[in-house]
C-alpha cells in the first residue's frame, strides 16, 4: 500500500502521461482517490488489464473524474457487469478516448458488452483503436457497430478493430463487407477464431485492401 501512496504523491511525476498497472494488485481505494483527485494531472493513458476486481470502483470514480481526459484505456479482463461498463463508457473523461481495449476471456461466459447496443454504447468521436477480443458480441453486435458508423456525419477515425473470438458468422461478415467505404477505413481487422471460409476472407480483404486482415 505504501508504494501506491508514494507513486501518486511523487512531485517528479506531474508530467506523467501513461501509467501501466496491468496485472498489478491495485488497491481500489487508492485508485478512487487517484482518479477523482489532483494527482498525476497529465495522465492520459491507463492500463488496468487483469485487475479483475476493479469494476465497482471504476464505475463509481470515472463519472466523477471530469477533470481528466483519457486517450488510452486498457480495461481488458476486468469483470464488469453490463451496468458498470456502461457507466464507465458514458463518463465524460472517456468521451475522447482514442484507444480502448475491452478484451474478455470467453471461458468466463459472454462479455458485458453482449447486452449493450454497441452503436450507442461506445465513445466513437475519436476512437482509432478498439479491441473487443472475446466479448462474444455476435453478428448483431457487429451490425450495430457498422450501422452506427454509417449514421455518423463524419467518417469514423477507427483504424484498428479487434473482433477475435466473438461468435461471428456470415451476417457479421456481410455487414463488414457492405459497410460504407467512405465511413469506415481499416488498417487492421482481427477476425480470428471464427473459422471463416476462403470466400469470406477474400471478400473482407477486398473490402479493406489496405488492412491486415487476420482470419
Amino acid at each position: 500500500a505504501d508504494y501506491f501512496e508514494q507513486l501518486s504523491a511523487c512531485p517528479r511525476l506531474t508530467a506523467l502521461t501513461d501509467l501501466n498497472m496491468r496485472n498489478t494488485p491495485v488497491h481500489p481505494a487508492w485508485l478512487r482517490t487517484l482518479l477523482t483527485g489532483p494527482a498525476l494531472p497529465a495522465l492520459r493513458g491507463l492500463d488496468l488489464a487483469d485487475n479483475v476486481h476493479l469494476s465497482p470502483v471504476l464505475a463509481e470514480a470515472l463519472p466523477h473524474a471530469d477533470h481528466r481526459k483519457f486517450a488510452r484505456l486498457d480495461l481488458s479482463y476486468i469483470v464488469f457487469r453490463s451496468d458498470t461498463v456502461q457507466k464507465v463508457l458514458s463518463s465524460r473523461c472517456v468521451r475522447g478516448v482514442e484507444e480502448l481495449r475491452l478484451a474478455w476471456r470467453p471461458a468466463s461466459g459472454p462479455g458485458p458488452l453482449t447486452h449493450l447496443d454497441l452503436g450507442w454504447g461506445l465513445p466513437w468521436d475519436r476512437l482509432r483503436v478498439l479491441d473487443l477480443d472475446g466479448q462474444g458480441v455476435g453478428d448483431a453486435g457487429v451490425s450495430e457497430l457498422v450501422a452506427e458508423l454509417r449514421r455518423r456525419r463524419a467518417p469514423a477515425p477507427l483504424r484498428w478493430l479487434g473482433l477475435a473470438n466473438n461468435r461471428l458468422g456470415a451476417d457479421a461478415v456481410r455487414a463488414l463487407v457492405n459497410s460504407d467505404e467512405s465511413k469506415l477505413k481499416l488498417y487492421h481487422l482481427d477476425l480470428r477464431g471464427h473459422g471463416l471460409t476462403a470466400g469470406q476472407t477474400a471478400a473482407l480483404r477486398n473490402r479493406f485492401p489496405e488492412a491486415e486482415v487476420l482470419c
